[in-house]
């Protein structure tokens, strides 16, 4: 009775992109030989970088003595860590299975994301109403972010203790306008730990990190209490 055998496969993702897995007899056989198997999730998944079906078989047909199983890849946008998962043979109708599992390696193809930052100068810093601000003193128990919105002028203070004592309040971001005007917003219709800011000025957004969901949020810097994404 012949015996079979399965190699590892690897393979960058991208568009129709197969990861084939070597099936070898030690002898061709004299009738066809039906073979069962099944995907085991590790750091890749079938849902998520597998298209078709966790479950199959494949025929070295009589007179052969290997056949390649490819496996479609799932192309996603997103960048990700090397990713692997077995293959495992779980029955060979006429053959002995001497190597029932192997690994598969997927690469992945999108390129790392490219983050761009901006200085923003501020030259009047003599009379600039938020280099001495009394955080407390008006109500912010915690300023956990601070950024700068270079259009409005305005700097944002976020508060993620907001509800603790001694304030108990709803509002959990601030701004300080040009004429040091403090303007208090709720974020509470999404985030109740505003515990980062950021602004891009590029695109305006404003961008709210939340430490207890593991989000961020962003907004538009003229109306903050609004998420937008």
């Amino acid at each position: 009775m012949p015996v079979l055998g399965i190699s590892d496969a690897a393979q960058t993702e991208g568009p129709g992109a197969n990861i084939t897995f070597h099936l070898s007899l030690d002898h061709a056989a004299s009738q066809d030989i039906l073979i069962s198997y099944s995907i085991i999730e590790g750091t890749a998944t079938a849902a998520n970088d597998l298209l078709g079906p966790a479950t199959g078989t494949v025929t070295i047909s009589a007179g052969q003595s290997s056949v390649d199983l490819a496996l479609t890849l799932k192309d996603d946008t997103f960048t990700e860590n090397t990713e692997s998962f077995s293959l495992k043979l779980n029955s060979a109708n006429g053959a002995l299975i001497a190597d029932n599992t192997a690994t598969g390696t997927i690469y992945d193809n999108d390129p790392n994301p490219v983050i761009q930052a901006s200085v923003v100068a501020v030259t009047d810093l003599a009379t600039a109403p938020f280099r001495d601000v009394d955080a407390a003193g008006v109500g912010i128990g915690d300023p956990s972010g601070l950024a700068y919105d270079p259009v409005s002028h305005k700097l944002f203070i976020a508060d993620s203790e907001h509800d603790e004592r001694p304030w108990f309040s709803q509002t959990n971001l601030f701004s300080i306008g040009p004429t040091g005007a403090i303007q208090g917003y709720s974020l509470e219709s999404f985030t109740f730990e505003p515990t980062g800011l950021g602004i891009n000025p590029s695109n305006g957004r404003m961008y709210i990190s939340d430490d207890d969901q593991l989000e961020v949020f962003w907004v538009d810097p003229a109306n903050p209490s609004v998420k937008l994404g």
